[in-house]
């Protein structure tokens, strides 16, 4: 199993519902860090958000940048956020990848999503938030991308 990098769905458990959306419980794992988070499924199956993640980490691995995870689909035309997580390759060191979260607001994105290019709504990379202080992100082997398309397959 995947040690450095790894995004779960728990299907195995009843989904609930949270701000009016039907959501299973889901986590990610990126080095030492973990958070849980909820993935409304009244949208998108659990298959959808691994489709996604497959499409999303391959087109990082082939040189398409930037890419994202989408955590959290939700109806552009109702939704507040979509959830994702951007995937940036760092000039500077080819065998590794840069992982931010981040949120896009529903309003300012609807006209421009079509179907799922995600990709083409995040924008390049930033370090600074709008209150100045530093974006959170992790620099992850681009092996340990590898081994979680693997393990999605």
């Amino acid at each position: 199993m995947n040690s450095v990098f790894r995004i779960d769905i728990d299907e195995s458990r009843r989904p609930v519902i949270a701000y009016g959306e039907t959501c299973l419980a889901g986590t990610i794992r990126i080095s030492d860090y973990y958070e849980s988070f909820l993935v409304p499924v009244d949208l998108w199956s659990v298959a959808d958000y691994k489709r996604q993640w497959q499409e999303g980490i391959g087109r990082i691995l082939a040189g398409s940048v930037p890419s994202c995870l989408v955590t959290g689909m939700r109806d552009p035309e109702h939704g507040l956020l979509v959830n994702i997580w951007p995937l940036y390759a760092d000039p500077d060191n080819a065998g590794v990848v840069v992982i931010q979260s981040k949120s896009l607001l529903c309003r300012e994105i609807r006209m421009r999503l079509t179907g799922r290019n995600f990709h083409d709504l995040i924008g390049p990379r930033e370090f600074m938030t709008p209150d100045g202080d530093p974006v959170s992100e992790w620099v992850i082997p681009r092996s340990s991308l590898v081994d979680f398309l693997k393990e999605l397959a």
